[in-house]
């Protein structure tokens, strides 16, 4: 459950922006191999006999779960480090993109699997609870991961969608088109060039990057989760400049 929580955590940036974001994903992976180093035994006999077909099926899924996770965990935190910002700034790869795009989808996969995970294990939760009499804090907890998921949609769903409307009023607000006859042509748009057009690093710098708190100008963006902000930004201006 803690590790549940604390996953939900690490993936709101602007709770704990991106130091502690590779402070706690390594955390989170040497909880897991804690776990799974507490749980030898178990994992041993199972491995054992996991093609035994007196096997418990529930047994086989948990097992099978938990492999799936591990590797999925490993994989975030490896694409992690090869983009690093913080610790591991030496082993950074070029390709940030590509790393980028593996690291958020393992991420939310790993988030998905521990979810299940835990739905498997809620017998054994109840009668954690009952016997430990934390009933409060296991609420709390349960409260802080729903609040913690609603944020995680919003920063990673909503707000992006909120951010390209912003641009796209931007767009609307910074072009002004009228259009003309001639006698050899049919109608055609004209930008209005009574005031003199900004350059794409000046339209740039007018919009924010909304894939952090830092909210960097998209002219001076200081990692790569702007690129997308800047290449849907530059799209845009070459619409209305070019």
């Amino acid at each position: 459950m803690l590790m549940f929580v604390l996953f939900i955590l690490v993936m709101n940036f602007e709770i704990t922006g991106i130091f502690w974001h590779e402070i706690l994903g390594i955390f989170i992976l040497g909880l897991f191999l804690l776990h799974q180093i507490l749980n030898f035994k178990w994992i041993k006999t199972i491995t054992k006999n996991i093609a035994n077909k007196k096997l418990p099926i529930k047994t086989k899924i948990m097992y099978i779960l938990n492999v799936i996770i591990l590797i999925s965990i490993i994989i975030t935190v490896i694409s992690g480090i090869l983009i690093s910002q913080y610790l591991f700034i030496e082993l950074r790869s070029y390709n940030t993109i590509f790393w980028t795009t593996i690291h958020n989808v393992f991420a939310y996969l790993s988030l998905g699997l521990i979810t299940i995970h835990i739905l498997l294990h809620i017998p054994f939760i109840k009668t954690a609870i009952i016997k430990l009499k934390t009933q409060k804090l296991s609420i709390l907890t349960v409260i802080l991961s729903l609040l913690g998921l609603v944020a995680m949609a919003y920063n990673n769903f909503i707000k992006p969608i909120e951010i390209a409307k912003t641009i796209e009023n931007t767009d609307d607000t910074s072009s002004k088109t009228t259009t003309i006859t001639d006698d050899t042509t049919t109608n055609t748009t004209i930008k209005d060039t009574t005031s003199s057009d900004p350059t794409l690093d000046e339209y740039l710098g007018s919009l924010t990057c909304g894939g952090c708190s830092n909210r960097c100008a998209l002219n001076n963006i200081r990692c790569d989760r702007g690129d997308a902000y800047v290449e849907t930004a530059t799209t845009a201006y070459n619409d209305i400049y070019s």
